[in-house]
């Protein structure tokens, strides 16, 4: 069951970090080495969430007793919309918590998308056969962790199809492949739903952060609202206004619009443990948020 915890904290600095990778999705550390590193660092709650997968969930539930609160978790990457009164079409990361990690339901969806995933990749490499280029998806080097990434196919053809003189044209057909794999995505509303169904929460994750596709786009508080009056119509629950990214004006922001939509807030580092980038945990004086409702 999802617990409430408000305000953990030790010297009013919070001690929870509620987004978090593993190599189970992009990330660079088995789940027993992030919760490791995350006891550590002094984090004393902490939740995994890979992206599209709950696969790592039931080694790190086992091997977070003990050693610090643990709640079950997932980051959704959700298909392409278009929302009222904004400019285009958006993609949305959901977050989950708090579900019944196995539950029939959700890990079917999670597992047929991913299946269908790596069907659509095998697709697009077959495409490349006109090109001159032949090879398969198990030759293909990950960035990080186990999703493959259209730049990742792109990186193995302009490393081995340099001389290529269609090499351009491969290129451009790669990148233009986006529509064809987000349509493998579920729809807001049905991630949604499948984690209210797990018996989960949902939150949106770093809302001033959205995709178009799979390309970052930046918005502003003025679109946040517009997209967030149709995620709640959809029962959204919370949104992650502590966002390691985010500045303290972004994230005061975010709190305002949530405490205004009666949802909770959540904070999260976007932990990958990537050498450069994403490898600190979230670390929050709690004074300054304490007028609203932390998960």
């Amino acid at each position: 069951m999802l617990k409430f915890l408000l305000k953990i904290k030790e010297d009013d600095i919070l001690i929870k970090d509620f987004h978090t990778h593993t190599n189970n999705s992009d990330g660079t550390k088995t789940p027993e080495e992030l919760i490791d590193l995350a006891v550590s660092r002094g984090i004393k709650s902490l939740a995994v969430t890979d992206h599209d997968s709950i696969k790592g969930l039931k080694s790190a539930v086992s091997y977070a007793q003990g050693k610090l609160s643990f709640t079950p978790g997932v980051e959704f990457t959700t298909r392409d919309e278009k929302f009222p009164q904004t400019d285009g079409k958006y993609c949305l990361h959901i977050l989950g918590y708090g579900f019944d990690i196995y539950n029939d339901r959700l890990n079917f969806a999670l597992d047929d998308r991913a299946k269908r995933v790596k069907k659509s990749y095998d697709v697009l490499i077959r495409n490349l056969e006109k090109y001159g280029m032949y090879f398969d998806y198990s030759q293909v080097k990950i960035s990080y962790g186990i999703v493959m990434q259209m730049c990742d196919i792109a990186a193995y053809v302009e490393e081995h199809y340099k001389d290529n003189p269609k090499l351009k044209n491969a290129i451009e057909e790669i990148y233009g492949y986006a529509e064809n794999l987000d349509f493998e995505n579920f729809s807001l509303g049905d991630c949604i739903e499948l984690i209210h169904n797990a018996g989960g929460k949902a939150v949106w994750a770093h809302p001033f952060n959205v995709y178009r596709n799979f390309s970052k786009q930046i918005i502003g508080e003025e679109q946040v609202e517009y997209i967030l009056k149709a995620a709640v119509s959809l029962g959204i629950d919370g949104i992650e206004a502590l966002y390691g990214d985010f500045t303290h004006e972004e994230r005061l922001a975010l709190c305002s619009i949530a405490k205004k939509n009666g949802l909770f807030v959540t904070c999260g580092s976007d932990y990958h443990g990537f050498k450069n980038k994403r490898n600190r945990f979230i670390e929050f004086d709690t004074d300054i948020y304490s007028d609203f409702e932390i998960l």
